[in-house]
């Protein structure tokens, strides 16, 4: 009688065994797997919030394309919400923005990065150029003032594209918990002036790839 058992029991533990290999080579257990692997449940929308940034938009998003672990998605339109503009200081309140982007999201799984050509500005500012929410998972972008035209230089879409695109790759970075980094060259480092800008390189330095490589990160309150 043992032995009949012993058999019965060796037999479910063999078909049980040949299920999960099935599961396994099936094309979706293939396809779970690998989007485990490569971490590409996760999903980053790029969102322009007037016209004149929708082709810039397009334009990050296939410069970034296989620089991150997550799928890059540019179909989402938005507006700047009529609350976040201050007339006195005539330009935008980007904490209001970063708040309304966050009911954008489906879940948190999903970052966003908007931009606009618009000034953006907060409390003890005259202006800034970018502004995120690490535990939101948002990010805002302004181009104003990365023009050379605004600068009194003639018109130039390679530059402007080239800055706009270190400051999304450093808006990118502290959404996945980077802080600034002292390495000038560095796509974290907190450029002071335009010049600084663009002097600095559009990859994380050594350190910074180090630190993006450990596979737990906490957020910094």
């Amino acid at each position: 009688m043992d032995y009949i058992i012993w058999q019965l029991a060796a037999l479910v533990i063999l078909v049980v065994g040949i299920g999960l290999i099935g599961v396994l080579l099936s094309p979706k257990g293939r396809i779970e797997t690998r989007r485990e692997e490569t971490g590409m449940q996760k999903k980053l929308y790029l969102v322009p919030l007037d016209d004149i940034s929708r082709e810039l938009v397009d334009y990050l998003g296939t410069k970034i394309l296989g620089r991150f672990k997550f799928k890059i998605n540019s179909g989402m339109i938005a507006k700047l919400p009529e609350e976040s503009y201050n007339p006195e200081r005539g330009g935008f309140f980007s904490s209001i923005i970063l708040n309304k982007l966050q009911f954008l999201k489906a879940s948190d799984d999903e970052y966003i990065v908007a931009v606009t050509d618009e000034d953006l500005f907060t409390p003890g500012t005259d202006y800034i150029i970018s502004d995120s929410d690490r535990l939101g998972g948002v990010a805002i972008i302004s181009t104003h003032r990365l023009r050379p035209e605004f600068y009194g230089l003639p018109q130039d879409n390679s530059t402007l594209r080239s800055r706009a695109l270190k400051k999304l790759i450093y808006e990118i970075g502290h959404l996945l918990g980077l802080s600034n980094c002292e390495a000038k060259n560095c796509v974290m480092y907190s450029s002071k002036t335009i010049a600084d800008m663009d002097s600095q390189s559009d990859r994380f330095c050594r350190r910074c790839r180090l630190e993006l490589s450990i596979p737990i990160k906490v957020p910094k309150l």
